[in-house]
This record gives C-alpha cells, sequence and structure tokens, in this order.
C-alpha cells in the first residue's frame, strides 16, 4: 500500500466528500512580515469555498476567493480567485485541476 493516508491508519474520503465540508466562509488571523521593508503586521485572512455554475454529476466545480487585509486598518494586503474541477472520469484518481488569478495579473492553472 503506498497511500500515505492508508499507511497512517485514516479512512480514505473520495474528494467530493472533503469539498462538501470545505463549502464555506473560513477566516483565520496570521503575522506578516517582509523584512527588510517592512515589520511585522497582523493580518485576517478569508476563504470562501462555494460551488460554482454550472455545478452537477458531471460538472463538479467549486469556486473560491482568498482576501487578506491590514487586522488593524483593515486596508487590502492580498485577494485571488479561483476554481477547482475534479474530473468525472477520474474522481476516484483525485484528478484535479486549479485555476487561481491574483488582483496583481498572475494567473496559474495546476493539474
Amino acid at each position: 500500500v503506498d497511500d500515505p493516508l492508508l499507511l497512517q491508519g485514516i479512512a480514505r474520503r473520495k474528494s467530493l466528500e472533503i469539498m462538501e465540508h470545505l463549502e464555506g466562509t473560513w477566516v483565520g488571523d496570521g503575522v506578516g512580515e517582509y523584512a527588510p521593508h517592512l515589520s511585522k503586521f497582523p493580518f485576517e485572512h478569508t476563504l470562501i469555498i462555494e460551488k460554482a455554475v454550472p455545478h452537477n454529476s458531471r460538472k463538479m466545480h467549486w469556486a473560491y476567493r482568498s482576501i487578506a487585509k491590514h487586522k488593524e486598518t483593515k486596508e487590502g494586503l492580498h485577494m485571488e480567485t479561483g476554481f477547482l474541477r475534479f474530473f468525472p472520469e477520474a474522481i476516484d484518481h483525485g484528478k484535479l485541476e486549479m485555476t487561481c488569478t491574483s488582483s496583481n495579473g498572475l494567473s496559474e492553472v495546476n493539474e
């Protein structure tokens, strides 16, 4: 067995079951630093995951938005948005396409 989850005794779950649990709004705090130019600063990070349109048994797509704001001033620091697509013919094989676009114009596609 070469599945790291099974080797640890953790039951394997289908990717789509996990996505159902991840849907919603997630908020957390952190501390950023860009030494030597910026000293440490507190930030709040919000991640929103929701079903994208279309979303059905053949097109299992989710959308996400990620927003970071300065904790004290509420100034926007960073934002990105994208999509997660599971391919129906490969659901049990873990095949996922992820697109990500940042507000600065950087875009990525990963599979």
